[in-house]
């Protein structure tokens, strides 16, 4: 992936948590509500917030990140906090999907694939999702400031509710959010969608 990079310089050089430990709550609670318990994988896990968040209520979870320092993090904090989870490093242009999940999520990572890699890995997300599992995707869509900036797919208007057709669709959101936690504050147009199969 091209951005490899550019992450692995950000986090290195970020002397606090790149992303100030945010944690998705109000998508994860859907997670929380339909499944109580289970594995779960985080793809593009950053610093771990999430995959901390979710192995401290009880899950089984294993994150993957592109970028090794980001990883090196993840097992840093897992340790301080006393939380068990696996942590690896994982390019998606490459990376395969061993195992079968009760929730894989993603949050603002599988747009830096190109379009035929995200068709690829979507199938791959949602065969190795068990029935009655959770799928939480956040993609950035066209007309993100970001545009221009970084080699990245950017998904048009409903585009990723049609990779879910046949899932039941607890939730699709497309909104507009503010970004401070890195550069100069900018404005990134968002779809999300979480659904279970």
């Amino acid at each position: 992936m091209e951005n490899k990079h550019y992450f692995d310089k950000l986090y290195q050089e970020s002397k606090d948590l790149l992303w100030k430990g945010f944690i998705h709550k109000k998508q994860l609670k859907y997670l929380l509500e339909e499944l109580k318990q289970g594995k779960v994988l985080d793809l593009g896990a950053g610093e771990g917030a999430d995959a901390i968040f979710l192995a401290k209520k009880g899950f089984k979870v294993k994150a993957a990140d592109i970028s090794e320092t980001a990883i090196n993090r993840i097992k840093e904090i897992a340790k301080k906090e006393k939380v068990s989870l696996e942590a690896e490093t994982a390019d998606l242009e490459t990376y395969q999907i061993k195992e079968n999940y009760d929730a894989i999520i993603s949050f603002a990572t599988i747009h830096f694939l190109k379009k035929e890699q995200i068709d690829k890995i979507i199938k791959e997300i949602k065969e190795h999702t068990n029935k009655g599992g959770i799928n939480i995707i956040m993609v950035f869509r066209e007309g993100d400031e970001t545009q221009g900036d970084f080699d990245m797919y950017y998904f048009k208007d409903g585009e990723l509710k049609q990779y879910y057709t046949g899932w039941e669709i607890l939730s699709y959101r497309e909104y507009e959010k503010l970004d401070t936690a890195h550069g100069k504050p900018h404005t990134h147009k968002i779809a999300t969608i979480i659904a279970k199969k």
